[in-house]
């Protein structure tokens, strides 16, 4: 007789590792590429409370709901409703809209909160093989990781031409953005090439958009 044990054993950890998603316990803030801040309050049993607030800052009230099968749909009369789907721990997508009004005017009626993207660099100190980067001085990095929510963790790699790797381990905030310094090392006096990538998740084979720099 064959008993097809590492079948059973595959479904049933693929159960469990869904299962912790949809009954993960915490809060997870986002903010959308509108503006607005969705924090979602996870308890047991897939059971949670949801609520948004304006670009502004202005606080629509919250609403309970239940995760099925890791969805989810709120509607708060004459104020929002929202749907989606916690796709990760420590994240929240979907799509939703606000009443006419609501958040005054000039603000987006509708708004939604993407998967998270790929990390990419959005500011880098300026440099040229004319112009390089002082070795030994910090100097300020920022970048995006679209789609995050708050203290959603990423890493940033800085390389040498020699190979050598500096790594500095981060969190975003609600709207994705993180932010670091660094000082590159002296490669006795010559003009080289050097680049910051950032990663995510904190992996070094994850992907990254970074930027090159010039160091003396």
């Amino acid at each position: 007789m064959r008993i097809s044990t590492p079948s059973i054993c595959i479904a049933t950890l693929a159960l469990a590792v869904s299962a912790s998603i949809a009954h993960a316990a915490g809060t997870i803030v986002e903010q959308t590429p509108q503006g607005y801040t969705l924090t979602v309050r996870l308890g047991s049993g897939g059971h949670g409370r949801f609520a948004l607030s304006c670009p502004s800052g202005k606080g629509l009230g919250s609403i309970a709901f239940t995760l099925r099968h890791g969805r989810f749909s709120v509607t708060r009369r004459g104020a929002y409703h929202f749907g989606g789907r916690h796709d990760k721990p420590d994240h929240v997508r979907g799509s939703g809209a606000v009443s006419a009004g609501v958040c005054g005017a000039g603000a987006a009626s509708g708004f939604s909160e993407p998967a998270i993207g790929t990390a990419r660099m959005t500011s880098c100190p300026d440099s040229s093989p004319l112009s390089p980067l002082r070795a030994g001085a910090l100097y300020p990095f920022a970048g995006v990781l679209p789609g995050a929510a708050q203290e959603t963790r990423l890493r940033i790699e800085y390389t040498n031409p020699d190979g050598s790797t500096a790594v500095t381990h981060l969190q975003t905030d609600k709207a994705g953005n993180f932010a670091d310094s660094h000082a590159f090392p002296s490669d006795g006096g010559t003009v080289y090439g050097a680049d910051a990538i950032p990663r995510y998740p904190d992996d070094e084979l994850a992907p990254g958009q970074g930027c090159d720099v010039e160091v003396q």
